[in-house]
C-alpha cells in the first residue's frame, strides 16, 4: 500500500509517517502543499494522511480535492491542530471535509499527543482495510 503523509511542520510530518509506517506500507513525505500535490499527480496513493493547514494562502482542502478527483476511492485522512476555543470559525472543516470526501478526520491534541497518535494509528488500520475491500470488490465485479 502506498501513502502519502503532508504537513508543513517536520516535527509533526515525522510522527505522521511513524504512525503509517507498517509491513507492506511505502510512504512518500511532502513538507509542502505544492510538493504533496505534485506527488498526487504522478503517484497513485491508497491513503493520504494530510494536515489541513499549510502556511497562508494555501490550504489542504486543494489537496484533498485533487486526490478524490484523480481517484475516488483514495482514502483520505485529514488531520489539524484546530483550536477549538481560539478559532471557533474552523468548527465546520471536519464536516466540510467528510463531504469533500475524506474517510476520517482528527484533530490533533497537543495536551494528549500520545492519544492522538495511538488513535491515528488506528484509523490509519481501518483506512487501509476498507481501501483493501474496495479493491477485492473491484476485482470481483470488473
Amino acid at each position: 500500500m502506498r501513502i502519502l503523509v503532508a504537513d508543513d511542520v517536520p516535527g509533526q510530518l515525522a510522527d505522521l509517517a511513524q504512525a503509517a509506517r507498517g509491513p507492506g506500507r511505502e510512504i512518500l513525505q511532502a513538507s509542502k502543499k505544492d510538493e504533496a500535490v505534485e506527488l498526487v499527480k504522478k503517484n497513485k496513493f491508497d491513503l493520504i494522511i494530510q494536515d489541513l493547514w499549510f502556511p497562508a494562502p494555501e490550504d489542504g482542502f486543494e489537496l484533498l480535492d485533487l486526490a478524490k478527483e484523480r481517484d475516488p476511492d483514495t482514502q483520505v485522512i485529514v488531520v489539524t491542530s484546530r483550536d477549538a476555543i481560539q478559532e471557533p470559525e474552523r468548527d465546520a472543516e471536519g464536516p466540510e471535509a467528510m463531504a469533500k470526501g475524506a474517510y476520517d478526520y482528527i484533530e490533533r491534541d497537543k495536551t494528549r499527543y500520545r492519544w492522538f497518535l495511538e488513535m491515528l494509528s488506528l484509523r490509519i488500520a481501518r483506512a487501509l482495510e476498507f481501501r483493501e475491500q474496495l479493491l477485492l470488490s473491484e476485482r470481483a465485479n470488473g
